[in-house]
């Protein structure tokens, strides 16, 4: 699997294999920076790919914990609004709790973690919850959303440009066994055609939040 987004390399790369030459100080990477921000959208998941480095999310108690230092069945459920794939630290108003005995973290047997179960109440003000680790989804880009992803990168790359220069400079195009004359229409058809395979492709990895 990819370990990165697809870069503006890897997209002129896969334009120049179809035939494409792309004018000089054309710039790709803000087409696959806004590719990125669409998946963060589609599946729900920010950041998707997991962060290189350790970041801090605040969270508000639940009620149950503010209400007292009660110990409620089956402790009390703290949602995270991301998923977390390395927990550095959990710590309540500054102290810093101590995993498998103050809180877990769950689901038990599979990651992304998305809560916290705290074991007891605790007297908690407001955003008093500070959560520290690398978030994310998954550690790597799954193989149908980067492929998707680069195509639709290339072909709205190639809708945008100019039509006189497209023209010219583009006869036809190959890709795989299929050649295909240049034709304005024809583009926007394949940039819709390679936008709903992305949005399949998103949709398989969409975030299902239980309330």
């Amino acid at each position: 699997m990819p370990a990165a987004w697809p870069t503006s390399a890897e997209v002129t790369s896969f334009l120049t294999a179809i035939g494409v030459s792309l004018p000089g100080g054309y710039g790709v990477g803000p087409e696959v920076d806004a590719i990125v921000e669409e998946v963060h959208s589609l599946t729900g998941w920010r950041p998707f790919l997991k962060q290189t480095a350790d970041s801090s999310r605040t969270f508000n108690p639940t009620n149950a914990s503010i209400a007292g230092p009660m110990r409620p069945q089956g402790g009390i459920i703290v949602p995270l609004d991301a998923g977390l794939l390395e927990l550095t630290s959990v710590t309540m108003q500054g102290r810093v709790l101590t995993l498998n005995r103050e809180f877990w973290l769950e689901p038990t047997n599979t990651r992304p973690y998305n809560r916290i179960r705290l074991a007891f109440g605790f007297f908690a003000q407001p955003q008093s919850i500070v959560v520290t680790g690398k978030w994310g989804y998954r550690e790597d880009i799954p193989a149908d959303m980067w492929l998707a992803m680069r195509d639709l990168a290339a072909y709205r790359i190639l809708s945008n440009l100019p039509a006189k220069q497209l023209a010219s400079a583009l006869k036809s195009w190959k890709e795989g066994t299929v050649d295909e004359t240049y034709d304005g229409k024809l583009i926007q058809e394949a940039v819709e055609i390679r936008y709903q395979t992305f949005v399949n492709a998103c949709g398989r990895y969409r975030r299902v939040t239980l309330l």
